[in-house]
């Protein structure tokens, strides 16, 4: 299923909007690697606020930076048995597509209104600044925007979210891994970080407590990589098909993040 892409009302920066319709492809059962990986994403996110809402013993305020259609929140809804109101005290979802967002709003009413939420448009290139008080949010969950931007953006939006994020709060990132080359990019993206420069750029401000790669570049790999995990390799792939989009998504974490298409991040403030 190819990216979806509106047109703006404003875009001073040239930064590309596009998304991948996720409720399209798992409707129609064609869900392709980068669909799973997204999926998965969702998951990882509302585990780790309800783990954090418990660690805490209090319901969390989340920031969704690039939020989308709010999948999310919307995972949280339909997908987890737990008290809504228990897990999140507020839901801020910011994003720079405005159409996008008067869709959300009027389409998924119940799940704001669930989980005390509301939506925001900005754009983070023209002003960084989050009109919310030092330490406001316990979780900040920052998927697949990164890599739509200009570099140069960057690095004051980490200094912004640095600003914003509880001390004992988590920030999760995830971005495509452009570690080995950077020279042919999909049409709608504008920069992809490699593993190393994104971590010297992140640790200026954040802890990095670990990093995952999500959906393995099986030729990325070294000879010698594989050859540790070739009887792992095998089984997962007589469970689920050599190379299909399960297969690497289950073969993912096994292996240094460089050899995966993308990276889950897992910060903390310093």
């Amino acid at each position: 299923m190819s990216s979806e892409r509106s047109k703006l009302k404003e875009n001073v920066n040239g930064s590309k909007n596009t998304r991948m319709n996720v409720d399209a492809a798992v409707a129609d059962m064609g869900a392709r690697k980068d669909e799973f990986m997204h999926l998965g994403r969702y998951q990882k996110a509302v585990q780790t606020a309800i783990d954090l809402s418990k660690t805490l013993g209090r319901p969390i305020r989340i920031l969704d930076l690039g939020c989308g259609e709010i999948y999310t929140m919307r995972t949280l809804y339909k997908a987890f048995q737990v008290k809504k109101s228990d897990v999140v005290k507020q839901y801020v979802g910011v994003d720079i597509d405005d159409g996008m967002l008067s869709r959300v709003k009027a389409q998924y009413d119940k799940v704001l209104t669930a989980v005390n939420g509301k939506v925001i448009v900005k754009d983070i290139t023209v002003d960084p600044k989050l009109k919310v008080k030092d330490n406001y949010f316990d979780l900040i969950v920052w998927f697949e925007m990164i890599e739509h931007v200009k570099p140069e953006f960057i690095p004051p939006m980490f200094e912004e979210l640095h600003r914003v994020l509880s001390p004992e709060g988590i920030m999760l990132v995830s971005t495509p891994n452009a570690t080995g080359s950077n020279a042919k990019l999909p049409k709608d993206h504008v920069y992809e970080w490699g593993y190393d420069e994104l971590v010297e750029v992140m640790e200026r401000n954040f802890e990095l407590v670990c990093s995952r790669g999500v959906c393995i570049n099986i030729s990325k790999i070294p000879a010698e990589e594989k050859a540790k995990k070739a009887r792992t390799i095998k089984q997962v792939y007589e469970a689920f098909g050599e190379n299909t989009a399960f297969s690497s998504t289950v073969l993912g974490p096994m292996f240094p993040p460089q050899y995966c298409k993308n990276v889950i991040y897992t910060l903390r403030k310093r």
